[in-house]
C-alpha cells in the first residue's frame, strides 16, 4: 500500500512537472511572438503590376506567418499611430527595367529604425521577384525568429498581366493631362533642395540644386539640362537642407540663402552667400536661423525662425522678417512676426479666398493645412494631410542611452508651399507637395516616401478643393519651386524626386518640370 502511495506520488509530481514547464514554454513563446507590418511595396514599371503585388503579400504571410512565434499585418489594415505595436517592418521596392528586375527589401526595427536585414538582388525576369522575397523571407525565419527554411517551391506569379499597359515619362517633353512634362536626366546624387532663379541677372531662370552640401547651378537648354557652376559649401559639422535666392541688399542682385543645421550643436547654422564669376562668396553666416523666402503683396521677404533649446521645443519660437542689420553684417528682424506658423517653411501668402485680401497659407508640421486672417485668427483648416521632408534636426529625448542619459529623437521640417494662379484665370490657388510615407507614422526617427504627387488648390466656399491632382511619381519630392526654366513665358512647376531605385547602387535624382499647354 505505501509502495503504491508512493509511486502514485511520484507519478503525480511528474504530471505536475510537465503541465508547469509546458505552460511556461506557452507564455514564453506568446511573450515572444513577433510581428511583422508588411508596408506597400512600390513596384516600378512601365505596365500595371497588382497581381505582382498580390503574390509578395502572399509569399510574405506564408512564410512569416508561424503560429504562437510570428505574425503578419499589412500597412493598409492598420490604423495610423503609435497605439499599434510592431516589432519589424518591411519595406520593399522592385525595379523592371526592361529585361532585368532589381528586388530591394529591408528588415526594419520598429524601436529603433535601424535596418537589420537587407537584401538587394537583382534577376532577367518578372518571376524572379517572387524568388528574391523567398529568399528574404528565409533569412528573416533564420536569423531573427530563429526556425529553419520553408521547404518547397515560391509561389507561383505569372509573368504577364491582362492590363493594358500604362504609358511612361518619356525623356523631353510629352501630353499629360493637358500639361507640357519636362524630364530631366538622372543625376547620381540625392538633391535635397532646389530653386528656379535668374541668379546671374541674364534675364533667364537658372536651375539651383543642392545635394550632399554641394551647391550646383545648371540652364536649361531645350531638351538639355547644361552644367554653369560647381561649389562646395564647407562649414564644418554643418549640413545643408535648404536654397533660396533674394535681393536683400536691394543693389538688384540675388543673394544666396542656404539652410543648413550644426549637428553637433543640434542648431540652425546657416548662410548667406553671393556668386561671383561662377565662385560663391560668404557675405555672412552661419547664423541660428532657419530660412525661407516668401513672396508678398509688398515683393519677396526672407523669413527666418531660430532654434532654441535642447529639447521637443526647439522649435517653438516666431516666425519673423529677417533684414540685412546696418553694415550688412547681421541679420536683424524687421518688424513682421508670424507666431501663428509652427515653421518657417510651409508659409505662403496670398489672395487665396479670391476676396481682395490678402492672407497666409500655414502647412504645419503635422501636414495641415491652416489660412490665418492677417490679424493672425485662423479661417480655415484642412481635414487632409500634405507636405512631408526628409530634413530634420535632432534634440534630446526622454530615452536613455548609456551615454549622456539621452537618446537623441528628431523634428522632420516641412515643404514649401506656394501661392499661384494654378489655372490662368486670375484666381490665386495653392500649390502643395504630398509625400506617401509607406511606415504611415509609426517611426519617430525615419520616413520612408515611395511616392509623391503635387497639388494645385483651389479655394470655394467649403474649403479648398484640388483643381489639378499631379501624378504619383516613384520616389519623394524633395523641393519644388515656381518658375520659367524654357524661357516662354509661362510659370513652371519644378521640382526634384529622389528614386528609390537600387539597379544602379547609386543615389538618383531627377528635375521635372510641368506647366499648362
Amino acid at each position: 500500500m505505501k509502495l503504491f502511495s508512493l509511486k502514485f506520488r511520484i507519478l503525480l509530481a511528474v504530471l505536475l512537472l510537465a503541465v508547469t514547464i509546458g505552460t511556461a514554454a506557452n507564455a514564453f513563446a506568446a511573450e515572444q511572438e513577433k510581428t511583422f507590418l508588411i508596408t506597400p511595396f512600390q513596384i516600378n514599371s512601365e505596365e500595371p503590376l497588382d497581381f505582382l503585388k498580390k503574390g509578395i503579400d502572399k509569399m510574405l504571410d506564408t512564410r512569416l506567418t508561424e503560429q504562437g512565434r510570428s505574425r503578419v499585418v499589412f500597412a493598409p489594415d492598420v490604423e495610423t499611430g503609435s497605439g499599434f505595436d510592431a516589432d519589424y517592418i518591411i519595406d520593399g521596392t522592385i525595379l523592371i527595367f526592361g529585361a532585368q528586375v532589381s528586388t530591394d527589401v529591408k528588415l526594419i526595427n520598429a524601436d529603433t529604425g535601424m535596418v537589420e536585414l537587407s537584401f538587394d538582388e537583382t534577376g532577367s525576369k518578372k518571376g524572379d521577384v517572387i524568388k528574391h522575397v523567398d529568399l528574404f523571407a528565409d533569412s528573416v525565419r533564420t536569423r531573427i525568429l530563429g526556425l529553419s527554411p520553408v521547404a518547397g517551391p515560391a509561389t507561383s506569379v505569372p509573368t504577364t498581366a491582362t492590363a493594358p499597359a500604362a504609358q511612361a515619362f518619356n525623356q523631353g517633353p510629352a501630353m499629360l493631362s493637358s500639361q507640357v512634362i519636362w524630364r530631366g536626366p538622372f543625376l547620381k546624387k540625392t538633391i535635397d533642395s532646389l530653386q528656379v532663379q535668374d541668379i546671374d541677372n541674364d534675364g533667364k531662370d537658372e536651375i539651383l540644386i543642392l545635394a550632399e552640401n554641394v551647391l550646383e547651378i545648371y540652364r536649361r537648354e531645350g531638351g538639355r539640362l547644361m552644367p554653369i557652376s560647381k561649389n562646395k559649401i564647407d562649414e564644418i559639422n554643418v549640413r545643408c537642407y535648404f536654397l533660396d535666392a533674394i535681393d536683400l541688399d536691394k543693389d538688384g542682385r540675388k543673394e544666396i540663402c542656404v539652410t543648413g543645421v550644426n549637428e553637433s550643436q543640434l542648431r540652425a547654422a546657416s548662410s548667406i552667400y553671393r556668386l561671383e564669376n561662377g565662385e560663391l562668396v560668404k557675405l555672412l553666416g552661419p547664423v541660428n536661423y532657419l530660412f525661407r523666402v516668401v513672396d508678398a503683396a509688398t515683393g519677396p521677404m526672407l523669413l527666418g525662425q531660430k532654434t532654441l533649446g535642447d529639447d521637443s521645443r526647439k522649435l517653438k519660437t516666431p516666425v519673423v522678417e529677417l533684414e540685412f542689420g546696418q553694415g550688412g553684417q547681421s541679420l536683424v528682424p524687421a518688424g513682421k512676426s508670424f507666431s501663428f506658423a509652427d515653421n518657417v517653411f510651409g508659409l505662403a501668402f496670398g489672395d487665396f479666398m479670391n476676396n481682395g485680401e490678402e492672407i497666409a497659407a500655414v502647412l504645419d508640421l503635422k501636414g495641415i493645412i491652416s489660412l490665418y486672417s492677417q490679424e493672425g485668427r485662423e479661417l480655415y483648416r484642412s481635414s487632409d494631410e500634405y507636405g512631408g521632408s526628409a530634413a530634420y534636426i535632432e534634440y534630446k529625448g526622454m530615452r536613455y542611452n548609456k551615454d549622456d542619459g539621452f537618446q537623441l529623437d528628431r523634428i522632420f521640417f516641412q515643404q514649401r508651399i506656394f501661392a499661384a494662379d494654378v489655372n490662368g484665370d486670375g484666381k490665386t490657388g495653392l500649390v502643395v507637395v504630398k509625400n506617401s510615407d509607406t511606415a504611415r507614422g509609426l517611426l519617430t526617427s525615419t520616413r520612408f516616401y515611395r511616392k509623391s504627387h503635387i497639388d494645385e488648390l483651389l479655394w470655394n466656399e467649403l474649403g479648398f478643393i484640388v483643381l489639378d491632382k499631379g501624378q504619383n511619381v516613384s520616389g519623394y519630392i524633395s523641393d519644388f519651386s515656381l518658375g520659367d526654366t524654357n524661357a516662354d513665358g509661362k510659370t513652371e512647376v519644378v521640382f526634384s524626386v529622389v528614386s528609390p531605385a537600387k539597379i544602379l547602387k547609386d543615389s538618383r535624382s531627377q528635375i521635372f518640370s510641368k506647366q499648362r499647354s
